[in-house]
């Protein structure tokens, strides 16, 4: 049997946090690569999520510090004090999901592609906190929670492969871990919380399957999208080439820079060298994650759609510009705004 908690030194550390850990990684690492195969900017995608992750703490920390202390002065130093013992998980689910919303909405971003993102991730990170009910509270029933929310996770994956209407697969994911974690986590307090996120779950699914879906019938051969798919990687890997060589030119990066800057007017030259390689840099880099970005589209069956009005991109705008994601009309408004 594994215990609750254990001392290092004069450190207390509680098993339940080493399992939490180990899901935020798996969190994170599914994050990283959906939000890449969507064409988010991954460190955009990282600090967002840290962002959510901190407040949803300080969240289920207040929340467990209401229910225990009456005085202003306890309560907060319990919420302030995250590295002690007590922490709400309804608290830190509700945090998230709030959090989550309102973060997605400053950045504007797309609510449903961001949330599906997130519905994965979840998927695949509640199984590995389910197992310290099983390896350390000895609750084998839980083991039939873990089984099929795998199966949930998988699901969703293909669900998502086959280009599933957006915002859908967070709808469908939130019923059914919602309703599997109902089963089995059946305190009042837990049971209202998780109704609550089940019928979330439904009005979004209902929402986004009656409104329209941003999967359309793609008036693209198969074909065609070979050979866009097949330029798009020949373009990203010469890409890729092109940025590592600017790095190894960059005047700041030169072996020999500290022997051979002694004179103002070399630095001068270094600093104007140093910012022009930037500036290309930071243009191959834009250029890559456009590339991504068609990739990620031609992955989930939405390619040679415009992703703002929707409607089918003229093949020529595509055969000219194999990365685009909007029609010539919406990527001017783009560029005007």
């Amino acid at each position: 049997m594994i215990p609750q908690n254990f001392q290092i030194g004069s450190i207390q550390i509680y098993t339940l946090s080493l399992f939490l850990i180990f899901g935020f990684f798996v969190f994170m690492y599914v994050i990283w690569r959906e939000a890449k195969k969507e064409g988010f900017e991954e460190e955009q995608v990282f600090d967002l999520v840290l962002s959510c992750v901190i407040l949803a703490i300080f969240s289920g920390r207040l929340v467990y510090a209401l229910e225990k202390f009456s005085f202003p002065a306890d309560i907060f130093m319990h919420t302030v004090r995250f590295w002690t013992y007590g922490v709400d998980l309804n608290g830190v689910g509700a945090g998230l999901v709030l959090s989550g919303y309102l973060l997605v909405r400053g950045k504007k971003w797309s609510m449903p592609r961001v949330t599906d993102v997130f519905a994965l991730s979840a998927s695949a990170a509640i199984p590995f906190v389910i197992l310290y009910f099983v390896l350390v509270k000895n609750m084998y029933e839980f083991l039939i929670a873990f089984g099929l929310l795998v199966l949930i996770h998988v699901l969703l994956l293909n669900l998502r492969k086959n280009g599933f209407v957006y915002g859908g697969i967070f709808g469908i994911g939130l019923m059914l871990v919602s309703f599997i974690l109902g089963l089995f986590f059946i305190e009042k307090k837990s049971l209202i919380f998780l109704s609550a996120l089940f019928t979330l779950g439904l009005v979004v699914l209902v929402h986004r399957l009656k409104g329209r879906k941003m999967k359309l019938a793609s008036p693209i051969s198969k074909d065609f999208l070979k050979n866009i798919r097949d330029l798009l990687l020949r373009k990203d890997k010469e890409l890729a080439k092109e940025e590592t060589l600017l790095k190894k030119e960059d005047a700041y990066n030169l072996p020999e820079r500290d022997v051979l800057n002694n004179e103002e007017a070399d630095e001068a030259f270094e600093d104007t060298s140093h910012e022009m390689t930037s500036i290309l840099s930071k243009s191959i880099s834009e250029m890559r994650l456009q590339i991504r970005k068609a990739l990620a589209k031609i992955n989930i069956g939405t390619y040679g759609i415009c992703e703002v009005c929707h409607k089918p991109i003229d093949p020529a705008r595509l055969k000219a510009f194999p990365q685009a994601t909007m029609c010539l009309e919406c990527a001017e408004k783009s560029r005007q705004e």
